[in-house]
């Protein structure tokens, strides 16, 4: 092997050079596609924050609110009370968790927002999952439904545009 290395000619060490640094410059582009594409994706990752708004005398909801730096492309939001699923389909199931909670009669002054899956948010845009119109006139009322909405918990699945999927943590009025 010794005698090989002594044999070689100075265009045969040439190559080898320009061999190597080839080798090097495809490595460090290879480094480089990975880190851009890490980039990419964190410069389009969506960061949804599920917001609850306890303000009496101007209102009593729950806001789904992206702050992140891309658009939020939602899986499902899924709805907890006294830690079980509640699984909600439609308008109707809305409703029927109110009444879970024993908010029967108060439910119906609600406004209430059911994303399909797949809906998106973009980046810095919110959109209110429910809103309760009616406590803002009474206070006492307020206090009612707000001390009964705390029972609720909410949670968020979605995607960025790379199809990386996020959830939020379970949220709840305090």
């Amino acid at each position: 092997m010794m005698d090989l290395i002594q044999k070689l000619e100075v265009s045969e060490w040439t190559s080898i050079g320009a061999i190597l640094i080839s080798f090097c410059a495809l490595g460090l582009t290879i480094w480089q596609g990975v880190l851009t594409r890490k980039h990419n994706t964190l410069s389009v990752k969506p960061y949804l924050d599920i917001t609850w708004s306890n303000i009496e005398a101007e209102r009593l909801a729950c806001t789904l609110d992206n702050n992140g730096i891309g658009t939020a492309f939602l899986n499902e939001i899924t709805y907890f009370y006294q830690g079980q699923e509640f699984p909600i389909e439609d308008k109707l199931g809305y409703f029927a968790l109110f009444q879970a909670i024993g908010l029967d009669d108060d439910a119906s002054n609600v406004h209430i927002t059911h994303l399909q899956a797949h809906s998106s948010i973009p980046q810095g845009g919110s959109i209110t999952l429910f809103d309760f119109k009616s406590v803002v006139s009474d206070r006492g009322l307020h206090q009612v439904i707000a001390s009964k909405i705390r029972k609720i918990e909410v949670q968020a699945e979605y995607k960025c545009i790379y199809g990386n999927t996020y959830q939020t943590s379970k949220s709840s009025l305090w």
